[in-house]
């Protein structure tokens, strides 16, 4: 199984320049998951017919904080994932040594939690789970481009940081 990942898009609108390059970023893959600051409902559209799993962010209007949730947990490929906005309300503002605790406290044993909100993209490995936060696909802070990101599911869990529109800028991460 493929999956796109995309956070912090901040967008007002759909914006056919976007569309065309999430439309050929994500050709291939069988979900996109956001994790949040989609700004505006229309910018869903411009994933075409792909399913969508998303989670609210801090930007996010009321409309889509009724239709979707702060945080989820699912399963795919018998790995379990967890997806929410801001990892700080989980670690609390800064550097916590019992993240994986806090992780488990509120999402119980999990193989991946996906988050955005930094804008800053990241694949951490931490007591046996990865945290994964795709960056910003069209407001980065940190970089001079912008970033998304690809899992590939077989036997373990692939996790590549895109440069939009689609060149990998960080070694992949793989479990077993």
């Amino acid at each position: 199984m493929k999956v796109g990942v995309i956070s912090d898009t901040h967008l007002h609108g759909y914006d056919e320049r976007c569309a065309g390059l999430f439309n050929k970023l994500f050709e291939d893959v069988d979900l996109v998951i956001h994790a949040g600051d989609v700004v505006s409902p229309c910018a869903l559209d411009m994933f075409g017919e792909k399913d969508v799993k998303m989670v609210c962010g801090n930007m996010d209007p009321l409309g889509l904080r009724k239709r979707y949730p702060e945080k989820m947990v699912f399963e795919l490929n018998a790995f379990r994932f967890a997806l929410v906005h801001d990892i700080n309300k989980i670690k609390g503002w800064g550097m916590s040594a019992n993240l994986a605790e806090n992780v488990r406290k509120i999402f119980g044993r999990i193989d991946c939690l996906i988050h955005g909100h930094t804008h800053d993209p990241a694949i951490i490995k931490n007591d046996g789970m990865i945290l994964f936060n795709p960056g910003s696909a069209t407001a980065n802070r940190y970089l001079p481009f912008n970033t998304a990101g690809i899992i590939d599911i077989k036997e373990g869990i692939e996790i590549n940081i895109l440069k939009i529109p689609g060149e990998a800028i960080l070694q992949p991460t793989e479990t077993p």
